[in-house]
């Protein structure tokens, strides 16, 4: 059993050990590694990485070492409460999402139903010029 300490990012110095582990144990079909630099994005495919590798690995019956964390106060908890923090969280950015998109069709309807009302008032002042005997250059 190997121990692998984690170091303070525990996402970024995951995916290094455990591919070159995957490497030592010399599986067939092994996906090439890929060096991400920072970015966007760049947390959620390492994640998406690591469970690819944890996936490959079960298919492959591999058996790999336990990767453990080096000091336990620094792993983050997650407790009963906290999960229902982030459902609440992921529920009120989705409602913000659709907000938005709400906004942006109202915006869109009334700057039509204003265009609508200028060309009514052009009509009348047409109109109104027309029986003045006002000639209007546009």
């Amino acid at each position: 059993m190997a121990f692998i300490p984690m170091r303070t990012c525990w996402l970024r110095s995951s995916v290094g050990p455990m591919y070159s582990c995957l490497e030592k144990l010399d599986v067939d079909g092994l996906p090439r590694f890929i060096k991400r630099n920072p970015g966007d994005g760049k947390r959620k495919l390492e994640c998406e990485v690591i469970l690819n590798l944890f996936v490959f690995a079960d298919g492959r019956q591999t058996a790999l070492p336990i990767f453990v964390a080096a000091k336990l106060d620094r792993v983050p908890t997650v407790s009963p409460s906290d999960v229902d923090i982030y459902a609440l969280a992921a529920f009120v950015s989705s409602l913000t999402s659709q907000l938005e998109s709400v906004t942006k069709k109202l915006d869109v309807a009334v700057t039509r139903t204003e265009y609508e009302s200028v060309i009514k008032r052009l009509d009348t002042l047409e109109v109104n010029a027309a029986t003045n005997n006002i000639n209007f250059l546009l």
